[in-house]
């Protein structure tokens, strides 16, 4: 007697299994890209919520960290530390800190003024308010609450959690160029 040949698949068979990978594979890409852009939204909720925070750090800073390169003290003190191990990497992290704090501040105020040009020239009152709610609750020297923020535009608390939220979707492809779009 013959036996089965359980090594082979027919044709059928093999097509289905092949269709389910092929949409298990998309549904775990899917979740992936959702994950990736979540987590960008969240990254921008929190550096924008620590924008004045950052700006005094690179403001205040005891190292200005673009003087650095160019100044030969510090250049000198760093040489002399050299080999000393802990020492030199922690002035090398506080150069780094306030050179990263420095940029950052700097890229989030280039890409709120984009946004602000954006939202302007839609000409849509909405897409303006959303920027002004923005502005208002992460970068205004005042730190205004949502309360505030709505007296202030005639709109309720829900209106301006609702822009803030829009306006953190619009930022993620300003923040991340490339990155934060979904391809």
């Amino acid at each position: 007697m013959k036996k089965p040949n359980y090594n082979r698949l027919d044709s059928e068979t093999l097509r289905q299994i092949t269709s389910y990978v092929r949409a298990e594979l998309d549904r775990v890409e899917d979740e992936l890209r959702q994950d990736r852009r979540s987590k960008q939204q969240a990254n921008i909720r929190i550096t924008l919520r620590r924008y004045r925070e950052l700006k005094a750090h690179a403001k205040d800073s005891v190292y200005d960290a673009f003087d650095a390169e160019n100044n030969a003290t510090y250049n000198d003190l760093l040489l002399m530390m050299e080999g000393r191990g802990r020492e030199s990497f922690k002035v090398d992290s506080i150069m780094e800190s306030a050179a990263l704090a420095c940029v950052c501040v700097d890229h989030m105020e280039k890409m709120l003024d984009a946004y602000r040009a954006l939202c302007e020239n839609s000409g849509r009152m909405d897409k303006i308010r959303r920027y002004r709610v923005l502005r208002a609750m992460h970068f205004d020297e005042e730190n205004y609450t949502a309360d505030e923020i709505a007296d202030n535009e005639n709109v309720c608390r829900s209106t301006v959690y609702a822009d803030l939220e829009k306006a953190y979707e619009s930022m993620v492809v300003l923040f991340f160029g490339l990155h934060g779009l979904e391809l």
